[in-house]
């Protein structure tokens, strides 16, 4: 009730410091957005950049999956729903089983010890672990994390336990809906993650398609609560 409470508040704040010349170096110039639709499960990806107060399309896939419950609201998320959160999140991490190359985005490639905890009843609960855990996602044994980002949702230390784990967009070559993730074939995922910049201060937006946060031809992001 508390982080619903203060979602407009935050909302009207991040656009109060977008709008002024001062605080315009804290707004986006990367947008990586989703258009889902919770009937079936699938959605729309694509990478839209800011020149001045336009913005511009660079990348897109139209072949992504969500998960097989369709999207919910950040603060109705749980483990185990099926179900992926809208909202407006930070892209600060991405992830690979070998080096990568071509990438402006800084990628940290992980080894055969990584893990992902997803156990809420854990102290790392939601967590990337360098070292094997009882309980935890061996990442090194699942082509789906060969690249993947990561949806900041609930991944901070101090995280709220069974509001959800291990949320990444990844590659997905299966013909069915995700767990809640953003799925979708590698070679599409990698021509969208090349031109991820972090000089651009990228967000990542998930959205019903019916019922956007965020439309390029309105400038700057309105309608939600950043996941910072």
């Amino acid at each position: 009730m508390i982080r619903s409470f203060f979602w407009p508040i935050t909302a009207f704040a991040y656009l109060f410091l977008c709008f002024f010349p001062l605080s315009g170096s804290l707004c986006p110039e990367q947008i990586l957005l989703l258009d889902g639709n919770s009937e079936n499960s699938r959605g729309e990806l694509s990478l839209w950049e800011r020149e001045e107060k336009e913005w511009y399309r660079i990348a897109f896939a139209n072949s992504v999956w969500i998960g097989s419950q369709g999207l919910v609201q950040m603060d109705q998320k749980r483990e185990g729903d099926g179900k992926t959160p809208i909202g407006i999140y930070p892209i600060k991490r991405i992830y690979a089983k070998t080096r990568v190359q071509h990438f402006s985005f800084p990628i940290s490639v992980f080894t055969k010890s990584s893990h992902w905890d997803g156990d809420p009843n854990s102290k790392s609960y939601n967590q990337f672990l360098r070292h094997p855990k009882k309980g935890a996602v061996r990442l090194w044994d699942s082509p789906i994390y060969a690249l993947f980002l990561v949806i900041e949702h609930n991944t901070e230390k101090a995280n709220q336990k069974g509001a959800g784990s291990m949320l990444f967009v990844h590659p997905w070559e299966e013909p069915r809906p995700t767990s809640g993730c953003l799925g979708l074939p590698l070679e599409d995922w990698k021509e969208i993650a090349k031109h991820l910049d972090p000089k651009h201060k990228p967000k990542l937006i998930i959205q019903e398609k019916e019922s956007p946060l965020w439309s390029p031809y309105s400038w700057p992001i309105s309608g939600q609560e950043t996941a910072e």
